[in-house]
């Protein structure tokens, strides 16, 4: 059977529950410590553990034991490992400003809201908010505009603690950028790639590229310009995302390629930045090989991460199906695609051609979590029934 799935804002009580990043064993003393005898300590921990943020708050006022326990660090991390979160911005917001949405994967809720005024509070003459660009653990880099001068600030902001990092200006080009937030797991740092796309006289694009680490010092406060890639790339948020410390850029082919073999069975292919050594990979991937003919004019892809791999969903307006490819092998530098799903479109996906659902994540149970961007919902794939339930 098919339910709805519906978004039902959720108070901010609890919600540093959901934004801590991993999950840590459990300490037995530690859960002895925090029960009283009422449930096995075990049991307790997995019970509340499955709960939403909205249910936790509810029951730390129990008893003290349990607030104890709900407010513990490492359970909050635990906590987090079981409900990930999906960042939003609403834009199109007529009698209010745009907000940040912050939502629950397994509940659907709204954990936090984040409005322009909230951020203007906390770093002043910060513009509106007008782009998302990228998101990374616990973080989200996002463009802002000011009402008077139409000036554009590359802000990243951490939804837990509200702190807010103005990027520097950098080489920051009037006409088209896009800021790439990724986690180096080498050094432990977060680095953002900023591409600058500008026109040349010869009526085409180059792309000037700069990467900046994220709580550095000195010189590393500086955006370092890079090498520009050999391809053209697209630095649109639907054909970008980054996995282990790797940015994955679609590269379309340009008008000028006089190229008269027809490629029209295979996806786009792939181009690679790598954040720890901060350059280009020397060469391209390959995109999978689709069952169906691959057409750039009707078809769409996005590009995730997803279980841990480059994912690429390739949604077909043909028969309203998303086939979801995986990325395998690239620790053993042998990179292939392995299809794992197809997802048939529900009956009332509506607009689904324009808006095709967005693949988040995958559950314990092999559920598919998805986003309908027209709905505003997030919905659930069941690949055992073919069914959204």
């Amino acid at each position: 059977m098919r339910c709805p799935a519906r978004l039902h804002p959720l108070r901010f009580g609890g919600y540093r529950l959901a934004m801590a990043l991993a999950a840590l064993p459990r300490d037995a003393d530690y859960l002895a410590n925090n029960n009283d005898g009422v449930l096995p300590s075990d049991v307790l921990y997995e019970v509340l553990l499955h709960l939403p943020v909205k249910a936790l708050c509810r029951l730390r006022l129990v008893c003290r034991s349990w607030r104890s326990l709900t407010s513990d660090p490492r359970f909050a991390r635990a906590h987090s490992a079981r409900h990930p979160l999906f960042i939003v911005i609403d834009l199109d917001r007529v009698e209010s400003e745009s907000e940040i949405h912050i939502i629950d994967l397994y509940s659907g809720g709204i954990v936090k809201r984040i409005s322009s005024a909230d951020l203007a509070q906390r770093v002043h003459g910060i513009g509106d908010l007008y782009r998302l660009m990228s998101t990374e653990a616990s973080l989200v880099c996002v463009s802002t505009t000011t009402s008077d001068d139409g000036t554009v600030q590359d802000i990243v902001l951490n939804p837990a603690t509200g702190a807010v990092k103005i990027l520097p200006d950098g080489n920051r080009s009037g006409l088209v950028n896009s800021c790439i937030l990724g986690y180096v797991p080498s050094t432990g740092e977060y680095k953002v790639l900023r591409l600058s796309f500008c026109a040349t006289p010869e009526e085409t694009f180059e792309v000037a590229c700069e990467v900046i680490a994220l709580g550095g010092c000195g010189d590393e406060q500086r955006w370092r310009a890079k090498p520009s890639p050999e391809i053209n790339i697209s630095a649109h948020f639907r054909y970008v995302a980054v996995v282990h410390g790797v940015a994955y850029f679609c590269s379309f082919k340009s008008s000028d390629d006089d190229d008269d073999d027809d490629d029209d069975d295979t996806m786009p292919s792939i181009a690679l930045f790598d954040l720890a050594t901060e350059k280009w990979r020397p060469s391209t991937l390959p995109g999978p090989i689709s069952c169906h003919l691959y057409h750039l004019d009707a078809d769409q892809i996005h590009f995730n991460s997803f279980d841990g791999c480059l994912v690429i969903s390739h949604h077909k307006v043909r028969d309203c199906s998303t086939d979801l490819w995986f990325l395998m092998g690239v620790d053993n530098n042998r990179p292939s695609w392995t299809k794992r799903y197809s997802m048939r479109c529900a009956p009332h996906w509506d607009h689904a051609a324009f808006y095709p659902p967005c693949p988040l994540v995958m559950l314990g149970d092999g559920r598919v979590v998805a986003w309908l961007k027209w709905k505003y919902v997030l919905t659930v794939y069941d690949p055992s029934t073919d069914l959204e339930c």
